[in-house]
């Protein structure tokens, strides 16, 4: 694998911390809904919908673990292929293949054991910024910026890493559903789909 476990938590995470994200109040920044509580009644039935991402967001935990096993799946599957590429065979010896059963059983108990030591809370506010903070492990990132909603589309801009600005802000797109916000990018040449959900 090109990357440690921690690092490979690191990477997923740093991208996590541009889709979502929370405030206070219930308003956007631009034309996607207002109110102080973020919350409407959408007139059918009595049920209410949330007017604004605006708010305080966190990881959902169980599916980022999930995520995680599954991205490292792939990343081990993609490796033993190239490997059966090089040496031109069909299958691993069985002594190889033993090996890397036991191998990767410790990666996946040591990858299950660092997402459940993640913790993100992400702010949203009404005024078009945000910002995040996320623990994993001894490390600790700050990050921050702008963002914008059209229709279910969240786009956010990171402009600040550990408050330093960046030269080269990142963008990208999460899609809000509600209390639920979602976002798909590509890690190691896999694609990854992460959730947070509204606190």
């Amino acid at each position: 694998m090109q990357r440690s476990n921690l690092a490979l938590v690191l990477a997923i995470l740093a991208a996590l911390c541009l889709p979502a994200c929370g405030g206070d109040s219930g308003g956007t920044a631009d034309s996607g809904g207002t109110g102080d509580s973020g919350k409407t009644g959408d007139g059918g039935g009595g049920v209410a919908a949330v007017a604004s991402p605006a708010g305080t967001w966190a990881i959902d935990k169980p599916h980022l673990k999930a995520a995680m096993l599954k991205l490292l799946d792939e990343m081990v599957a993609k490796k033993i292929d190239e490997v059966k590429k090089q040496y031109g065979i069909d299958e691993l010896p069985a002594e190889a293949k033993t090996q890397m059963e036991a191998e990767m059983k410790d990666q996946r108990d040591a990858m299950a054991k660092q997402a459940d030591e993640v913790t993100m809370e992400i702010v949203m506010s009404a005024d078009g910024t945000w910002t995040a903070i996320g623990k994993f492990g001894p490390e600790t990132k700050n990050e921050k910026g702008t963002w914008t909603l059209d229709g279910d589309q969240v786009t956010i801009k990171t402009t600040h890493e550990d408050g330093e600005k960046t030269d080269d802000p990142d963008m990208k797109t999460a899609t809000w559903k509600g209390d639920v916000m979602e976002v798909s990018f590509e890690e190691e040449g896999m694609n990854l789909e992460l959730r947070l959900l509204r606190k």
